[in-house]
This record gives C-alpha cells, structure tokens and sequence, in this order.
C-alpha cells in the first residue's frame, strides 16, 4: 500500500467521521426539550409573532416534518454552507462567519506564537531544573 492508498484510506476516515459529527449535532439538537428549543425560546422571548409567521418558522426550521426529512435537510444545509440566518443581525450565519475570519485569523495567531513561546520557555525551564538537580 502506497501513498495513493494511505490517503484514501485517510480520507474515507475523515468522511465517516464528518458523518458521524454531523449526526451526533442532529441528535442533540433534536434532544432539546420542547418543539423546537430555538423556536420555542424565539417564540417565548417576549415578541409578538402572529400564527402566519409562527407556521413560516415551522415551515422553515422544518418542524412539522418527520424525522428523516428533517435530518435530509440538516445534511444538504451543512455540505451546501447554508447555515441559516443569524438571529441577531438577520444575515446569512455564512456571511458573518466571513466577515469574523480575519479578527478570528490575528487571534490564532497570537494564541500560537504565544503558545509556542511559553512551550519553549518551560521546556528550557524544565531541562536547568533537571540538569541542576544531578
């Protein structure tokens, strides 16, 4: 087995874990008690939705269909990048991702040079410590 078969076999394991991250999310957000836990806490927070909005939400959320479908959906929305709509700006979950990248990119970076510095720091610590200690 050569390099081809190595990084088929590694990728064939990435798909299976993707599939299985993905269904352990849908389990949970389907264990949320209630209806719909987002639904039903967007309906109880203190806003009027009239019944027409109520069943455009349950249409969208696919509430009312059963299990498999709605599992369908999960799937197709997330290998299509169709988060849904943020709740607090009303765009695309996509969009905001986009534009929190760069400020999300400079923190990773601080955190692992920072990281890396520390590493190197105790490391060097650690081995006076133990050269001291004979």
């Amino acid at each position: 087995m050569g390099l081809k078969g190595y990084l088929l076999k590694r990728f064939v394991y990435m798909g299976v874990l993707i599939f299985f991250v993905l269904t352990l999310n849908f389990i949970i957000f389907e264990l949320i008690p209630g209806t719909s836990g987002v639904l039903d806490s967007l309906i109880g927070s203190g806003r009027d939705f009239s019944p027409e909005q109520i069943a455009k939400l349950r249409a969208l959320y696919h509430i009312d269909d059963p299990l498999a479908v709605r599992y369908e959906a999960y799937l197709y929305n997330m290998f299509t990048l169709n988060f849904g709509l943020s709740f607090r700006t009303h765009n695309p979950v996509l969009q905001d991702m986009i534009a929190f990248l760069p400020n999300t990119m400079v923190l990773l970076g601080i955190s692992t040079i920072l990281s890396i510095v520390v590493g190197i720091a105790l490391g060097i610590l650690c081995w006076e410590y133990l050269l001291s200690s004979r």
